[in-house]
């Protein structure tokens, strides 16, 4: 595997407390022959939303990107 990122999945969370982790788990079980990275927007979220993203990070920190807007 090559260590140029190839794909970019690019998704915007703003209280999405009950999909975002099923979306993001989807999205870093991709099996693919190349380098990719999930880049997550979260806006000022009131629910747990930007927590849950925060787990991703931590957990695929070499996939998950996020920006934190406030």
């Amino acid at each position: 595997m090559t260590n140029i990122i190839k794909v970019s999945i690019c998704i915007i969370t703003y209280n999405h407390e009950n999909f975002i982790r099923k979306c993001l788990q989807s999205a870093v079980s991709q099996k693919c022959n190349f380098k990719f990275e999930v880049v997550v927007g979260v806006d000022y979220c009131s629910d747990k939303s930007a927590e849950i993203v925060k787990e991703f990070v931590k957990k695929y920190p070499n996939i998950v990107k996020a920006t934190f807007h406030k």
